[in-house]
């Protein structure tokens, strides 16, 4: 199992990946870029985070993240859960998000 801040590093990498792939390719963002499947991770992620299974909570959250990153609520969670499993810095990052406007 990869340590939080490897995942967080690999979260990075692949929000910047997408970033960099949707402003050449713009077409390519719609194949990706999908609001109903983020908020059904973003669901599976609560059942999750309810159920206190952190490490699944964790991945459908990162997932939403993926799917649609411009949404404060997925890095809200992602932080949440973050701090349940005391990986406060990590959390804090993620955080950061919650200036964000909601949609």
């Amino acid at each position: 199992m990869l340590s939080l801040s490897t995942r967080r590093r690999s979260l990075q990498l692949s929000l910047s990946a997408i970033s960099l792939v949707f402003s050449h390719h713009p077409t390519h963002a719609c194949r990706y870029i999908n609001p109903e499947l983020a908020e059904a991770a973003k669901e599976r992620g609560n059942d999750a985070f309810r159920a206190q299974d952190w490490k699944t909570a964790i991945n459908e959250y990162e997932d939403a993240i993926k799917r649609d990153p411009k949404n404060p609520a997925y890095h809200n969670n992602l932080a949440a859960t973050l701090s349940k499993i005391m990986d406060f810095q990590v959390g804090l990052s993620f955080g950061r998000h919650m200036d964000m406007k909601p949609r």
